[in-house]
């Protein structure tokens, strides 16, 4: 008998622990708008859906507008309109869509529309990571041409520092053409005030049709973040950027150039759910004044069920001045994908 406890009184013991454990995660309580109640663990509120997991009915996704009041046991990251971030436990509150807030022996009472994010403090790192990823393939018999397209955007925020990937990759093949137009940029937004922060990017592209083999960009500048909310979002940035092209007729040219970002997104929480999001960025030559770039990115996403997406995107770039004589100056594109976010 002791043989037996030696060997399986470990494995029970954690089972149990990991069991309690599981249970006594689902501490906290959302009371809703039209009365009920719901028992849970809270997960992460973003984009105006709030995510909890609860014993009975797994995983649900709450808009966050619909909640009355919420209590918490454990302690979470709570960040507010004005990019004021708070930690500390829900307690529940006498006004209706109103949260409080409590670290310590101190309250505060915020609006629940203030509220545009919420993270478990010690979450992990995937944990904590948001984006999507999509893929689209065509084919055109008649011209037999064969077009793939990829596109992928990741984000991680800490404290005051907000990290973010984007990928895409148009790749096109007839028989008597082959096009590349892929681009990948690494983004670090360094917050420094409440709306403001300082941009750095450091990016790779390529468009065949416009004459780049290759494009290597980065650059640092300034931002401000005049909307973010559970509806939408909206930052501007500024600042120089230097820019190394390879061209297709083995040509290496450095110039420094003026960049003007303008990244807005908007999503609708109804059924199916939308979001549209629009990325430009304007380029001004300033070791040659007469070159003009601009890069137009939109995309409309549709959730088909959960998590899964269709999207189309529309993607416009133009160059008063490109490598060569044979390249275009103007090269766009449709694509219709699907995709997954997380």
């Amino acid at each position: 008998m002791r043989q037996v406890f030696t060997r399986v009184g470990p494995v029970l013991f954690v089972f149990i622990f990991f069991v309690s454990s599981a249970f006594a995660a689902k501490t906290d309580t959302l009371t809703m708008v039209n009365g009920d109640r719901v028992t849970c663990e809270i997960k992460k509120l973003d984009k105006g859906m709030l995510t909890v997991k609860t014993a009975d009915m797994g995983t649900l996704s709450i808009k966050w507008l619909r909640v009355s009041f919420i209590e918490s046991k454990q302690v979470l990251e709570i960040t507010l309109r004005d990019h004021t971030r708070l930690y500390g436990k829900f307690i529940k509150g006498d006004s209706a869509g109103y949260a409080v807030v409590q670290f310590g022996a101190f309250q505060e009472m915020h609006p629940m529309e203030e509220i545009v994010r919420i993270t478990q403090v010690g979450a992990t790192f995937w944990a904590g990571l948001n984006g999507s990823l999509n893929y689209g393939i065509s084919y055109a018999s008649g011209t037999e041409n064969l077009q793939s397209n990829f596109a992928g955007d990741i984000t991680y925020a800490q404290k005051t520092l907000k990290h973010s990937i984007r990928v895409n990759s148009n790749i096109s093949q007839s028989n008597t053409n082959f096009t590349q137009k892929q681009d990948a940029t690494y983004y670090l937004n360094k917050y420094v005030m409440k709306r403001g922060f300082i941009a750095g990017n450091l990016g790779w592209e390529q468009n065949t049709e416009l004459g780049i083999n290759d494009r290597i960009i980065t650059g640092i500048g300034l931002g401000y973040e005049p909307v973010d909310n559970n509806v939408n979002y909206l930052t501007f940035s500024i600042g120089p950027q230097f820019n190394r092209e390879y061209t297709n007729e083995g040509e290496i040219n450095n110039s420094l150039e003026g960049s003007l970002t303008l990244d807005y997104y908007v999503f609708f929480l109804y059924k199916p759910k939308v979001s549209f999001q629009v990325l430009s960025t304007i380029y001004y030559g300033l070791t040659s004044n007469s070159r003009f770039r601009s890069s137009v990115d939109t995309k409309l996403t549709w959730e088909v069920f959960h998590n899964f997406t269709l999207s189309g995107t529309y993607s416009n770039q133009y160059d008063s001045q490109p490598s060569s004589e044979d390249a275009q100056k103007v090269n766009y594109s449709y694509t219709t994908s699907i995709g997954y976010t997380f």
